[in-house]
């Protein structure tokens, strides 16, 4: 293959890129950008994967379960980001809303890709404060601090 045929493969294979994520919702940025405008952030992962942690203002309505409870999404013209664990989940909603009939969907991939765009709480009943990790790894800390010895 020559040079020019490897850099024409290349920038072809680039342009088909740019423009999958255009038409799949502009990808984590317009996902970001949907979420400043106000949009509706729902959670696909279980309740447990929830309330293990989940981005500030995030309503969660499982993958299993989503198909049933698309009133709860709102109008087929709502403003919608979508999140999981790793992207694959809000991967599949995204296609379920849109075959629904949604017309403004964004998949934002994992949750904490998005943590960026909106602060993250361990659940909703403890918003802002510290998670369940967190407060293991502080609990482990100050016993750590207890059993040294202290100096003369």
């Amino acid at each position: 293959m020559s040079a020019t045929t490897f850099a024409l493969v290349t920038l072809t294979g680039m342009a088909l890129m740019w423009l999958f994520a255009r038409a799949s919702g502009g990808g984590r940025r317009g996902a970001h950008e949907a979420l400043a405008r106000g949009a509706k952030l729902i959670d696909v992962r279980t309740p447990a994967e929830f309330h293990g942690g989940h981005v500030r203002g995030a309503r969660n309505i499982p993958l299993q379960s989503l198909g049933d409870r698309l009133d709860e999404v709102g109008a087929r013209d709502t403003e919608v980001v979508l999140c999981c664990a790793s992207g694959n989940r809000s991967r599949q909603a995204t296609n379920l809303l849109r075959s629904a009939g949604f017309t403004a969907v964004h998949d934002g991939g994992g949750w904490a890709s998005l943590q960026s765009a909106v602060p993250a709480t361990a659940s909703s009943s403890t918003a802002g404060g510290p998670s369940r990790a967190q407060r293991r790894a502080e609990k482990s800390r100050n016993k750590a601090r207890r059993r040294r010895p202290r100096k003369a």
